[in-house]
């Protein structure tokens, strides 16, 4: 009714208007006729007329607006219609809900005897996990688990997931995933301690490999179940077997490296009581393995002749047979059965038979095994005394590393020896292990030259830092002691092998006129005029000449191009007495050493002591260009060495 009353007051201004309308036209006319002009009354059709039409226009007026009025009400009476069907579907709906209500009423006591179930359940599985009972701990875990990885897997396959349903029963279990936590650090515990819990209860072990297998055997078929449906339960794939291992792995570690308990600091035989200790640690791990496992694993080969050499030895004076020991080994038994011996004995026939026929291509293989080993053994051994040596700097021996080097040498061509006589050319894969083998002992060669040159330029290195300074002007000492300490190591360098005598003087060399470019470079001194600038370049060429003599004279061959030539073209810079002049100077160097950086330029300019910051990188860059540190250089020097 509200809609209609609405409509009613809409028409009623309408028709209102419609009336005065009416009533204005009776007005008009009726004060027509009262006129006392009778010339009007030839009027009145004309003005019949305009009546009847304003008349027809005020009907087809009402008409419309009753029209649409009319409009209106049916469309109010559909609407009506519709939320009347709307009303009558929602009531038939919550009758529905209200039906579903009243079925699952009873549900909250079964849920509820559920939680009490589930909640006993977990503090029983906390319970196992804390008395030490894995087993029976993982059972009650993995039952909770299949319990919720069944109502999320129910909750996956609906077409319509609800977020708030899987969170839910997420909720409801997260215990479990703590628990799962609990038992994995009880498990690891165990590994970590396993030789010693073997000597205890080994059925503590068994029990957790036991639990890891199964745990792995549950990733495998999550991870199946998942390839196939696309859910996957939480904290899955559990990885316990990957973890185990490491676990262990790192207990070894720790096991050795754990019972450091000094250091050369503490006491001058910290090496020897850590070794002592580890010792004996090993020793007892060793005898909680059994020699029946190894046996039932089966042996091969050598392992077999080990054993039997062990077995020997076993009532030899070197152990039980001692003397000192007063211990009569027929009390005990045979170590192992007659039978068990005999059969490895026979098993040994077959395998030195075996061993004849493919004796050279096992001894090709231990060579390579042994080289491999030496190369690690010497390298690291390298390390060490790389290390000590510079800890200790008053040790000056150097002939060790020399003879080193010579063994290197040796080995390296025994190497190539071997292959090229017992390895046949179809063997690629020996060919190449060889190759690589030989690759090793060349290289450690380069490191231990490097070694020996580290010792010469420790004693030279405060000499060194003299060169271009204050210092350097007024005495040419610091080159001259450079000089004679080179002669002098070269002395004892006479030891080595030809080929790398001149190598290690070839390194020195270049590593001296690095050490002095460098010392041109970092711009130790400024020159306050020429006068003190001209003398300077005049040494820099003498000393460069006087190096150049010393290392053609020490070395037995020609060796290549002079890194000293360098330092007569930078001298060159520094002794022009004209800065104009600079740019055609600087021209002349770029080219004959494109490799140099404009930074490096710009230093060796400041040097010289006549010249700004800015004015002096404006005149290399006109020089240069700007972009010349990024051009790709058609020429290498040693410049290239200075900063690499």
């Amino acid at each position: 009714m509200g809609y209609f009353g609405n409509d009613i007051d809409r028409c009623s201004p309408d028709i209102a208007d419609i009336g005065v309308h009416i009533g204005s036209i009776t007005d008009d006319v009726g004060s027509r006729y009262q006129a006392d002009r009778p010339d009007q009354l030839d009027k009145v059709e004309s003005i019949r007329k305009r009546v009847t039409q304003k008349k027809a226009s005020v009907e087809a007026m009402l008409k419309t607006a009753v029209q649409s009025q009319l409009d209106g009400v049916r469309t109010g009476m559909n609407q009506l219609h519709n939320a009347l069907q709307d009303v009558k579907d929602i009531k038939t709906k919550l009758a529905g809900i209200d039906e579903i209500y009243h079925s699952v009423e009873g549900l909250e006591d079964k849920l509820k005897e559920v939680a009490a179930e589930n909640s006993k359940h977990s503090q029983k599985c906390e319970e196992y996990i804390n008395d030490g009972k894995l087993l029976h701990a993982h059972k009650c875990l993995t039952d909770l688990e299949r319990s919720r990885d069944d109502l999320l897997f129910e909750l996956h396959k609906q077409t319509k997931q609800s977020p708030t349903d899987v969170n839910t029963v997420n909720h409801y279990f997260s215990g479990i995933e703590k628990l799962s936590d609990s038992l994995g650090k009880q498990l690891w515990l165990l590994l970590q301690r396993t030789l010693q819990t073997l000597q205890r209860d080994q059925t503590v072990i068994v029990s957790v490999l036991r639990i890891i297998e199964r745990e792995e055997r549950n990733d495998a078929m999550m991870l199946k179940r998942y390839d196939q449906t696309g859910f996957l339960p939480p904290n899955r794939p559990k990885r316990w077997h990957q973890k185990a291992f490491q676990v262990m792995e790192q207990a070894v570690l720790s096991r050795i490296e754990g019972n450091q308990m000094e250091d050369r600091t503490m006491n001058k035989m910290w090496l020897v009581r850590h070794l002592e200790v580890t010792r004996q640690i090993v020793l007892d791990d060793l005898r909680v393995i059994k020699l029946t496992d190894i046996i039932h694993q089966g042996l091969e080969g050598n392992e077999i002749v080990t054993l039997l050499m062990w077995i020997h030895e076993y009532y030899s004076e070197e152990m039980m047979g001692n003397p000192g020991l007063k211990i009569d080994i027929s009390e005990y038994g045979p170590l192992l059965e007659p039978g068990v011996v005999t059969e490895l004995q026979n098993m040994t026939g077959t395998e030195v038979r075996h061993l004849k026929q493919t004796i050279k291509v096992i001894i090709i293989h231990l060579c390579l095994l042994y080289c491999t080993r030496c190369y690690s053994k010497i390298f690291s051994g390298m390390e060490i005394d790389r290390q000590a040596f510079m800890l200790i700097s008053s040790f000056t021996d150097s002939f060790d590393q020399m003879a080193n080097v010579n063994n290197c040498d040796m080995l390296a061509k025994f190497s190539e020896e071997i292959r090229e006589k017992h390895t046949p050319p179809d063997k690629s894969s020996d060919v190449q292990r060889f190759k690589i083998v030989t690759k090793m002992f060349h290289d450690l060669i380069g490191e231990l030259c490097d070694g020996l040159l580290d010792e010469v330029f420790l004693d030279l290195d405060s000499h060194i830092h003299e060169i271009v300074t204050r210092k350097w002007l007024q005495s040419s000492l610091a080159v001259d002691t450079i000089c004679v300490t080179i002669e002098d190591y070269c002395s004892d360098f006479v030891h080595l092998k030809p080929p790398y005598y001149d190598v290690v003087l070839d390194k020195a060399r270049t590593l001296v006129a690095l050490e002095y470019i460098k010392a041109m470079f970092t711009r130790k001194i400024t020159f306050k005029n020429y006068q003190e600038r001209g003398p300077a370049a005049e040494k820099i060429v003498k000393e460069a000449d006087q190096l150049s003599r010393l290392f053609n004279k020490l070395c037995s061959e020609q060796l290549d191009e002079c890194p000293f030539q360098v330092l007569s073209s930078l001298s060159e810079i520094l002794k022009l007495k004209d800065s104009s002049m600079l740019s055609l100077e600087l021209a002349g160097f770029t080219h004959q050493y494109p490799d140099i950086r404009t930074d490096q330029m710009v230093e060796l300019l400041l040097m010289r002591g006549d010249l700004g910051r800015n004015e002096a990188r404006q005149l290399v860059i006109d020089c240069f260009g700007e972009d010349h540190d990024t051009q790709t250089k058609n020429k290498t020097t040693i410049l290239s060495k200075l900063f690499s």
